[in-house]
């Protein structure tokens, strides 16, 4: 399966994104892949091929465009530092764009479109499927739920908006992710129920933070397997029927 890069505006920049369309005739439904901290990087584009490969028209749109790229370091309090410098309102703003530039092209099923998100872009699926009226489903991984401090540019935690979901949502977690502690995971869960949302939420004994990742430590197949046939099933479920 092939990718390639494409580009469209948001907000007056010019956002570009890795595309992968599945080989057989379409209109397909279509996921927005959300990059985790470390950018668009290989693993992320392996991820739209994936969903390529399972008849899903997939982007991934480049989050730190505006910024001139990630850091050029391997080190994560650097990015931890980069990204609390973004506004949320701007990384929303830009995935939004992104679902737009997907209903505006003719191969696409306007109508089931999705979104999916790693680690940063966990959460930002958390703001997005409660914000972006038509998305229709939305998978989340290990999204952090609680902002340490909020300021101008991270002005409310992505839980405080998960009483405002507007689609299906399916939650993983890893139960040793000291990052997102499943006190915390209970109260998501609370929050969504009280509200009526329709939602899975699924945690992994032993999972760490990133347990998907094949490409670093944190991998565990035996948590990442059966999350991603969960994903599969929840986007064939709200996308493809």
């Amino acid at each position: 399966m092939q990718g390639e890069m494409v580009h469209f505006e948001s907000s007056g920049a010019t956002i570009p994104a890795y595309l992968a369309v599945p080989s057989d005739k379409g209109p397909f439904p279509a996921v927005i892949v959300v990059q985790e901290i470390w950018g668009l990087v290989e693993h992320i584009k392996d991820i739209v091929r994936r969903l390529a490969s399972q008849g899903y028209t997939a982007c991934a749109p480049d989050l730190y465009v505006r910024e001139g790229g990630a850091p050029p370091s391997g080190d994560l309090q650097v990015f931890r530092k980069f990204l609390g410098e973004i506004p949320d309102r701007q990384i929303v703003g830009d995935l939004e764009a992104t679902f737009r530039y997907l209903q505006g092209r003719p191969d696409i099923r306007k109508e089931r479109i999705g979104i999916i998100g790693f680690c940063m872009g966990g959460f930002y699926v958390l703001f997005s499927s409660a914000q972006i009226q038509g998305l229709r489903a939305a998978v989340d991984f290990y999204g952090r739920l609680v902002y340490p401090e909020l300021n101008d540019k991270k002005p409310i935690s992505p839980i405080d908006r998960a009483k405002d979901i507007l689609c299906p949502i399916q939650f993983h977690f890893g139960e040793a992710d000291p990052s997102i502690p499943l006190d915390q995971v209970t109260r998501l869960k609370e929050i969504v129920k009280a509200h009526g949302k329709p939602f899975e939420l699924y945690t992994y004994p032993d999972a760490p933070h990133a347990f998907f990742n094949d490409t670093r430590d944190s991998y565990r197949p035996e948590a990442a397997q059966p999350a991603w046939q969960r994903t599969l099933a929840f986007f064939a479920k709200h996308l493809k029927a």
